[in-house]
């Protein structure tokens, strides 16, 4: 019993501590190491609703399935954040059911205004569902909750640079990750966008010729 009780309390430490681990490099948006320390878990702990919670939110952010995952998480033990999320997270990865997605993630983003996923949801249900102005709004206080969340930059100065909005525009690109492939070839399409033609032709062929940048 004793070596029973001691295997027991050490897979429960094991299970904490990877999906502690997973969360953290979710936050910092490191999703390989967030992808190696979940699946530890779902090992260790296979009903673990809140491991399934994390789970889907990763596989969207990795274009992955997230029906399954959600699934499994709804079926669990997660507070009323979590749960709302998750049926959200249903309608929005549904092109065809994104209005009844921005009517659920409105309403959740009152109850829950700093909620990094939900917040991030709505953004995606309006800039997908044809509300591209509002998003922007939604995706500015979110990256204000949360300082270091870069998802859906791509989003964000495709809108600006469409809208020719010099200020938007800025704020995106000194969001931008310099060391990403495609980092320069956003400047560029900003630089174009604001009729900076010779400042976007070294970005663009640097995107361009990448071993000779490097």
């Amino acid at each position: 019993v004793g070596r029973t009780a001691v295997a027991g309390a050490t897979r429960a430490f094991d299970v904490e501590r990877n999906l502690q681990l997973a969360i953290s490099a979710i936050e910092r948006q490191d999703f390989g190491v967030a992808d190696q320390h979940l699946q530890q878990v779902e090992l260790q702990a296979p009903d673990l609703a809140e491991a399934w919670y994390h789970r889907a939110v990763l596989n969207w952010w990795l274009s992955r399935d997230t029906d399954g995952p959600a699934t499994r998480a709804l079926a669990g033990n997660l507070d009323a954040a979590e749960r709302g999320f998750m049926e959200g997270l249903r309608l929005v990865t549904n092109q065809s059911h994104l209005t009844p997605a921005i009517e659920h993630f409105r309403a959740l983003v009152e109850q829950f205004p700093d909620h990094r996923d939900i917040q991030y949801g709505l953004f995606e249900a309006l800039y997908h569902g044809g509300y591209a102005r509002e998003a922007m709004v939604v995706y500015r206080r979110l990256c204000g909750s949360h300082p270091r969340f870069r998802l859906g930059l791509k989003h964000a100065l495709a809108t600006s640079i469409g809208r020719a909005d010099e200020g938007e525009m800025s704020w995106v690109i000194a969001r931008l990750d310099p060391q990403a492939a495609d980092s320069a070839l956003w400047q560029a399409r900003a630089l174009v966008a604001r009729r900076a033609f010779a400042g976007a032709t070294p970005l663009q062929r640097r995107h361009d010729t990448p071993d000779e940048a490097a």
